[in-house]
């Protein structure tokens, strides 16, 4: 009885043990490190247990470990991103004990058929400048379309100010190091670019929106494939290349200033109802009748009846326009941008375009200036002596249309041609009135003088270029650019009247124009034309695959053809000029201009022009 019972509580240990065994499975822990075939940690490589839903990533140091893996034999596998897939097999997991697993991967290499990717590189951004700064063999420096608008640069003239070593004269003439503008010389897109200034070896940067330039690089020291006409240094404008992808682009802006907008001290006088467009519609031009028939001297009038008649009329042809300035409220700026361009297919070859608008008009004036000039009088003197002490206004309006039309096709896969069609037009009207004293003549006399005038502005250059890239590697390279630009440049009718009185003023005072107190009423007429015919190539080898290394030469041709010419008319009187009722316009009015019989004292006309 007593071995039965024995019996019993065995049979119940072993039940109860077995029933604990079959609740509860036994587990073992995987662990390693994964590394690539020179011993550096693989971060982020997959482990993966066979048959089991799980795995691990490795950190930071290449390491893995997973828990809880139940105990048997299992296939392990290794894989990273570019790196052969490595399984292990057989592994045993026992229980309650780590197994470690340490392995290398292999970099996965296969030859693949080769792909050729092509496209031009973006030169509109800093970093494409910094680059190229860095291959250049040149001392340079650029300014990127992307630096302008950061700095709120809406022309060329005002950008290139922020060049190291550059100084820029009213936004409009730069100077490098000091040099004078006949030092420097400019290219747009590699080809000469014509002066607007009659007088000046200058290009007026206020022509070029900065929104239609990509790059503006600056060379300072001489090489070989730039041009020798300059001593101080080379400005090479980019304009917008053909976009890779669609573009779209409008923006609009404006602008205020308290001393020139919305307010009624604004200098101006009548022009013609084309001015906001950026040009005159001949309201100021010479008068055909004068410039068919001319005008004859006073003395020769006064003997001949026909001459006298002819001088009238030439007197007369001018009209009652205005010799002095008035005031007037004017607005805001203003300030339009446009821009589209794609790429297509034509003839199964890849073509682009891109179209290009700007419009802006703006306002810039100045009151309460100081104009002056002051003498020292003898070696020993440490005193100035004021001879012109004036109080100084002015106001400018221009108005600016721009358009760029760029047309790309690409020949063969080595051979592109594109074509470039830029035109730009400028208009600025400026009144100017100064009022002061001019002790150097009379300590008593009061000194009036307004200046009127008009500049019209404008250029259009067509471009044709190419670039060619044959031999082994694509080694040999030739660019070429054929360029014709015109330039021009007008002063139609510039009037300025000088004349003053005596103090203090009464109601007997008289307004007198007086040759020595300054020049007689006048206007002018001016203008330059400038074309280039500019042709240039460039043959490149290159010595290695990494372009690092080349020979470079080529040829240029240029050929400059400029025409500038003056015309000064003057009004003049048979006795004192007086100024009826200090008012300017007044003295060329009908009535008082000269008549052989009603008014023999009365103001005509006196062509001053030197041929």
């Amino acid at each position: 009885m007593k071995r039965f019972g024995q019996t019993l509580l065995l049979m119940g240990l072993w039940i109860s043990s077995g029933s604990l065994a079959f609740g509860q499975t036994e587990t073992g822990i995987l662990k390693g490190r994964v590394l690539d075939e020179t011993g550096e940690a693989l971060v982020g490589a997959h482990v993966t247990v066979s048959t089991l839903a799980t795995g691990a990533v490795t950190g930071l140091a290449g390491d893995y470990v997973l828990l809880n893996v139940p105990v048997g034999v299992y296939e392990i596998s290794f894989s990273y991103i570019s790196y052969e897939t490595k399984r292990i097999q057989q592994v045993a997991i026992n229980a309650r004990v780590e197994t470690v697993l340490d392995v290398q991967l292999q970099m996965d290499a296969r030859v693949l058929e080769s792909v050729e990717v092509a496209g031009e590189r973006l030169q509109d951004n800093a970093v494409a400048l910094l680059d190229l700064q860095h291959k250049s063999i040149h001392l340079m420096e650029g300014l990127s379309v992307e630096d302008m608008r950061a700095k709120g640069d809406n022309f060329l003239g005002s950008a290139v100010r922020r060049l190291a070593g550059v100084s820029v004269e009213g936004n409009k003439y730069f100077y490098v190091r000091g040099l004078g503008d006949r030092y420097n010389s400019v290219h747009l897109n590699g080809a000469y670019v014509p002066s607007l200034d009659p007088t000046r070896n200058a290009i007026q940067l206020d022509l070029f929106p900065s929104y239609l330039i990509d790059n503006v690089v600056l060379y300072k020291a001489f090489s070989a494939d730039l041009p020798g006409s300059f001593a101080g240094g080379h400005l090479d404008i980019s304009l917008k290349s053909i976009p890779q992808d669609v573009l779209y682009h409008v923006s609009y802006s404006t602008g205020y200033n308290d001393r020139t907008h919305l307010n009624n001290q604004f200098l101006a006088y009548t022009g013609s109802r084309t001015d906001w467009l950026g040009f005159d519609n001949g309201k100021r031009a010479l008068p055909s009748q004068i410039q068919s028939q001319g005008i004859p001297t006073l003395l020769e009038a006064e003997r001949d009846p026909q001459k006298a008649s002819q001088l009238q009329a030439a007197t007369r042809a001018f009209g009652s326009e205005e010799m002095n300035p008035y005031t007037k409220r004017v607005g805001l700026d203003q300030r339009i941008n446009v821009a589209y361009g794609n790429r297509h297919h034509l003839f199964s070859r890849p073509f682009g375009y891109l179209v290009s608008l700007t419009y802006a008009n703006e306002k810039d004036a100045y009151r309460d200036g100081a104009a002056g000039k002051y003498e020292i009088l003898g070696q020993q003197s440490r005193k100035l002596i004021p001879l012109l002490n004036l109080d100084d206004n002015r106001s400018t309006q221009s108005a600016h249309i721009g358009g760029l039309l760029s047309l790309g096709y690409t020949l063969a896969p080595d051979h592109d041609i594109s074509i470039s069609l830029m035109h730009n037009q400028k208009g600025e009207s400026t009144a100017r009135s100064q009022s002061g004293t001019k002790p150097e003549d009379d300590p008593d006399l009061q000194y009036l003088t307004h200046g009127l005038w008009y500049t019209e502005k404008s250029m259009t250059s067509f471009q044709l270029k190419g670039k060619h890239r044959f031999g082994t590697s694509d080694r040999w390279r030739m660019n070429w650019t054929g360029a014709n630009t015109r330039s021009r440049i007008e002063n139609p009718d510039l009037r300025f009247f000088t004349y003053g009185y005596d103090r203090p003023l009464t109601s007997q005072t008289r307004y007198i124009i007086q040759p020595s107190i300054g020049q007689l009423p006048s206007r002018y007429f001016r203008n330059l034309r400038e074309d280039i015919i500019d042709a240039r190539a460039h043959l490149i080898r290159y010595t290695n695959d990494t372009e690092t290394a080349y020979f470079k030469g080529g040829l240029g041709y240029s050929l400059k053809t400029r025409v500038f010419r003056e015309q000064q008319y003057r009004y003049q009187s048979p006795f004192i000029a007086l100024v009826p009722d200090g008012n300017p316009s007044g003295y060329v009015a009908s009535n008082n201009l000269w008549s052989p019989t009603e008014n023999p004292s009365g103001a005509y006309l006196v062509d001053e022009t030197i041929l």
